[in-house]
């Protein structure tokens, strides 16, 4: 039992220590021999736990992004709220988490220049689609609403319409964090989401 103990300490001593490294350092500087430094192990304890930097990465970003959609998909809203309100609302939640816990979006734009998939990652990018799907299932339904009640016009598939939204901000967002790491300006952000809504907004004859 000790010994199992000790073991779920060094795991997530390693996760939160490289964790650390990747968001100030950036993927390419971290290296396992930096982070085994940094909590006084050796580098093969690393790779008793994670066979890779990219497995750590994986790992790191696969519970950030699920605390993410989970805080996304558990907003409530009131029963007489339309859908399109429910979606703003939902954006700027959305929005102010991302300010609040950028290492999620620097984490995830990581995984998209650095990490490609393949046989052995599949389990993985299986478990970051699923926390995707959750988010897009959420906002489809608000679209479903919105159209049901008038406030949202269109043709298309909400379904189709929330993965695109969701992923046109993802999109945006990574960028924006990975290249101006130090200087984010969200004000892009904010015009995408502005642009995205009022396409959707039931204003026509």
């Amino acid at each position: 039992m000790e010994k199992t103990k000790k073991s779920i300490k060094t795991r997530e001593r390693i996760v939160e220590s490289t964790k650390q490294c990747f968001i100030e350092k950036g993927y390419k500087d971290t290296t396992v021999e930096i982070v085994a430094e940094m909590i006084n192990v050796d580098r093969r304890t690393i790779y008793r736990y994670f066979p890779s930097k990219e497995a750590l990465l994986l790992k790191i970003a696969i519970d950030l992004f699920e605390e993410f959609s989970g805080f996304i998909t558990s907003i409530t809203f009131p029963e007489d709220m339309s859908g399109i309100n429910r979606i703003k609302t939902l954006l700027e939640e959305q929005y102010m988490y991302a300010k609040e816990h950028s290492e999620v979006i620097l984490l995830m734009g990581m995984i998209d220049s650095n990490v490609e998939m393949n046989e052995d990652r599949m389990n993985d990018f299986s478990l970051l689609s699923q926390s995707g799907k959750r988010m897009d299932e959420n906002l489809s339904k608000m679209i479903e609403i919105g159209i049901q009640d008038g406030s949202i016009v269109t043709e298309d598939s909400p379904l189709d319409l929330a993965i695109t939204i969701n992923n046109s901000l993802l999109s945006l967002a990574t960028r924006t964090v990975i290249y101006n790491k130090d200087n984010i300006n969200w004000k892009f952000m904010i015009l995408q989401a502005k642009l995205l809504l009022s396409a959707l907004e039931g204003k026509h004859d």
